[in-house]
């Protein structure tokens, strides 16, 4: 377990670091709750609340997520899902209403790595109807399991694309560099850095940190 702690207070040192970045650094806080269904099915509660800095002195956004999860084969699944967004933008508030589809599929091992393709598709709906747009979205992830001191943990990194229809390009990236450990049977915490490049704004670097709930 130490060595798991090294590694978090490692990660959140080069996120505090990382401020003298042009873009600042955010934080990004998940809850993730999994409930089995049956074999196939399971349904999914996600939680995500961000603030400005990683003081927590300003939260600039707030979401709620309700899917359902098809487990085709254990390797391919699909997520469909609806979001509800709330945003200041610094003056006003934006409501948005997101509808999501989510593919994924865990490829062969390669050297006991885990390689994971997803392709997510976002029907995007704002206060302004002028914002409105379909967002794709492809992320690849390698993970590896590992055992420290008895202590089963899973570092991964991780990069994803952003294709905005509205923009018609690839507008986005982002970065990942992370890892989860579990708390008990049920409980697992993750901690991940994130570096996101846009293509019009300062680039940002994003501590996240995390709650996964499986029953």
């Amino acid at each position: 377990m130490k060595y798991l702690i090294l590694l978090i207070v490692s990660i959140m040192m080069l996120v505090c670091t990382s401020q003298s970045y042009a873009g600042g650094t955010q934080h990004w806080n998940d809850t993730i709750i999994r409930a089995g269904i049956n074999p196939r099915w399971e349904a999914e509660i996600y939680e995500r609340s961000r603030w400005r800095n990683i003081a927590f002195d300003e939260t600039f956004q707030n979401c709620l997520q309700l899917g359902a999860r098809y487990k085709f084969s254990a390797k391919f699944n699909l997520l469909a899902g609806y979001r509800y967004d709330i945003q200041d933008r610094g003056g006003y508030y934006e409501f948005e209403n997101r509808f999501l589809l989510n593919f994924s599929y865990s490829l062969p091992l390669l050297y006991n790595i885990m390689p994971k393709l997803s392709q997510r598709t976002e029907l995007r709906y704002f206060t302004r109807a002028s914002e409105d747009h379909i967002r794709l979205r492809g992320k690849l992830e390698l993970s590896r399991k590992l055992a420290v001191l008895g202590h089963k943990i899973m570092p991964y990194l991780a990069y994803e694309i952003f294709w905005d229809d509205d923009a018609r390009e690839l507008n986005r990236q982002r970065l990942y560099a992370g890892i989860t450990g579990p708390i008990c049977d049920k409980f697992s915490i993750r901690i991940t850095w994130i570096r996101q490049f846009d293509k019009d704004r300062d680039n940002l670097d994003i501590l996240n940190s995390g709650l996964n709930m499986y029953f």
